[in-house]
């Protein structure tokens, strides 16, 4: 189990730096440390099951944040091009642009 467990993790971290490709410091250390748990899940081995069900569990969590906070810095990033390409294509006279609900 934790050897799956690991695996998954490690390929979901490098997955996850090569799809969004974070700028941030923070998110790419987080990335780090997905990949660090999923190693540390495969060095481990087979423990009690309190302890492979504890350590599944954090894998769980820290896949899921990982996965939510370097999705949000790539949309922060998308529409922070989006808003720049839209205001060089405004006419000079149009006055001030309206936000995008």
């Amino acid at each position: 189990m934790l050897a799956c467990m690991g695996i998954l993790l490690i390929t979901g971290a490098c997955a996850l730096f090569v799809k969004y490709q974070p700028r941030i410091l923070e998110n790419q250390m987080l990335c780090g440390m997905m990949a660090v748990m999923g190693l540390v899940a495969l060095l481990a081995g087979q423990g009690n099951g309190l302890f492979t069900a504890v350590q599944v569990g954090l894998g769980v969590a820290m896949a899921v944040c990982c996965t939510l906070r370097v999705r949000r810095e790539y949309a922060c990033r998308l529409r922070r091009q989006r808003r720049m390409r839209a205001l060089h294509r405004a006419p000079v006279g149009a006055g001030p642009l309206k936000r995008a609900s």
